[in-house]
């Protein structure tokens, strides 16, 4: 009895691989065990003095399972939300942070990131000298 029932598991096993031959590698799920991404630096500007968790733009429209920041802190000025931040400038600060990027929407502005751990916070005017900026076009 129990050799019949593996044999039928046996055949089942080899019907289900015949199935599937001609998917493509496209179509074949991903590995039972992912990659865990890397934590790296990322900047993200927004209002002074508030935490990283449960801040989002009234820019922002997608809701995604963590929070839009950058790869590179320049990546700012090519933003529509820059062109917001720069009427207000001395109400925002840049914060660079230890993150996971754990997507890369099409039409966002940066990447959607877990957060870890800030390493600094300054205000985004003091950032926008730092990187050569002309302040008239901050302001």
């Amino acid at each position: 009895m129990i050799r019949s029932k593996i044999d039928e598991i046996l055949k089942k096993a080899e019907a289900f691989e015949q199935l599937t031959e001609h998917l493509s590698p496209s179509t074949v799920p991903p590995p039972f065990m992912e990659e865990q991404p890397q934590e790296q630096v990322l900047y993200r500007a927004q209002p002074k003095g508030r935490g990283l968790a449960g801040h989002t733009s009234g820019l922002a429209y997608e809701k995604v399972n963590g929070i839009f920041a950058f790869e590179t802190p320049e990546q700012l000025f090519d933003t529509y939300s820059w062109l917001h931040m720069r009427k207000n400038i001395d109400d925002y600060e840049m914060i660079t942070f230890l993150g996971q990027i754990v997507d890369r929407p099409v039409d966002s502005e940066g990447v959607v990131v877990n957060p870890v751990r800030i390493i600094s916070r300054i205000p985004l005017r003091k950032f926008v000298e730092q990187v050569g900026m002309p302040l008239e076009q901050a302001s």
